[in-house]
């Protein structure tokens, strides 16, 4: 198995050939709190190779918690009812 910082370099290699297939010069990543850490920590080591990745923090749980209430919620504004 891998290390993880192996797998982190990898997609930002992946995504660096991503906006060059784009014609983009810069490309945001979405990653999770665990894998943006170590992330950052490769572009502070690895300055310039990496500047035009650019990392969000993306907190998964929270977002999928946020988006199942709103989904709850406006079943239960309409009236229909929620089976588990």
């Amino acid at each position: 198995m891998e290390n993880l910082l192996d797998v982190v370099v990898e997609t930002l290699r992946y995504f660096q050939r991503a906006a060059r297939e784009c014609r983009e010069e810069f490309i945001i990543v979405h990653y999770d709190f665990a894998i943006a850490k170590p992330a950052l920590q490769i572009q502070a080591s690895e300055v310039p190779i990496y500047n035009n990745v650019f990392n969000c923090f993306r907190f998964v749980h929270v977002e999928l918690a946020y988006f199942g209430a709103l989904r709850n919620t406006s079943l239960v504004a309409l009236g229909a009812r929620r089976y588990s």
